[in-house]
């Protein structure tokens, strides 16, 4: 006899929803685009040529930009469709609540608040925003924690082990340089921490105010919501701008 025909038909219900929205979870990217097999990082420290170095550097992490943002502009596009209707079909609840648990939006609250605190985060980021922040924090693909972690972004993490010590960690600080198994990966935890973490809702106002507006989406724009990304503050953000402007035409080439 199944296990399954023991258990009361309410816990039976909870189960299949608990374990479809654990699936949905870790496979939530499943539908979008995805990449070939990775390829090997390049060696970025063998190019002599600055302006080389860095068209190899944008090729190399563009598409898994793009495999990023088509998969948001996706899940935007459907919940604007929601947005309209103000209705949410039972086929959809699932895949809604597990949205809502991956960019920490509260379960709690009415549809319309939910959807609405959604659009502020399921949205894209500038490809020439990420680049630029990509080749700031790893110096163009050639730090050790790009060419070792396969962290681009500088991200950290505070478990023990998750990661390599920085050389320079303070006396008592148990952050770590993040270590990821993908540049995929790194990218994808880069794109969930700007969209979903407290400390970058500056940058995502700023973002849903150019969309309110009816204006572009640039990354000198969203710029301005960096500062809590750096420890050098407004510096930082003047560099991101600064870096932004003079590689533009590569970054579009």
């Amino acid at each position: 006899m199944s296990l399954s025909f023991l258990w009361p038909l309410s816990w039976r219900l909870y189960l299949a929803v608990f374990l479809t929205q654990i699936i949905l979870l870790q496979g939530i990217h499943a539908a979008a685009e995805t990449l070939p097999t990775e390829p090997k990082v390049p060696d970025f420290s063998k190019y002599y040529d600055i302006e080389l170095k860095k068209k190899a550097f944008f090729k190399f992490l563009t598409p898994h930009i793009r495999v990023e943002n088509n998969w948001l502009q996706k899940q935007r596009t459907k919940l604007l469709t929601l947005l309209e209707s103000s209705q949410l079909p039972p086929s959809d609840r699932a895949w809604f609540t597990s949205l809502c648990t991956k960019f920490r939006v509260h379960c709690n609250n009415s549809l319309p608040i939910k959807l609405n605190a959604l659009l502020g985060k399921v949205d894209i980021l500038p490809e020439s925003m990420v680049l630029m922040q990509a080749a700031n924090e790893s110096a163009w693909g050639t730090s050790r924690f790009a060419r070792n972690n396969l962290n681009f972004f500088g991200q950290q993490c505070f478990k023990k082990g998750c990661g390599t010590v920085p050389l320079r960690r303070g006396k008592g600080q148990k952050q770590e340089v993040a270590r990821f198994t993908s540049v995929r990966d790194s990218v994808h935890h880069y794109f969930m921490n700007i969209n979903s973490f407290s400390r970058y809702q500056k940058m995502r106002m700023i973002r849903a105010q150019l969309r309110k507006e009816g204006k572009s989406v640039t990354g000198v724009a969203l710029a301005g919501g960096l500062l809590p990304y750096s420890e050098r503050g407004e510096f930082y953000v003047r560099e991101i701008r600064q870096m932004i402007r003079h590689n533009q035409k590569l970054i579009e080439l």
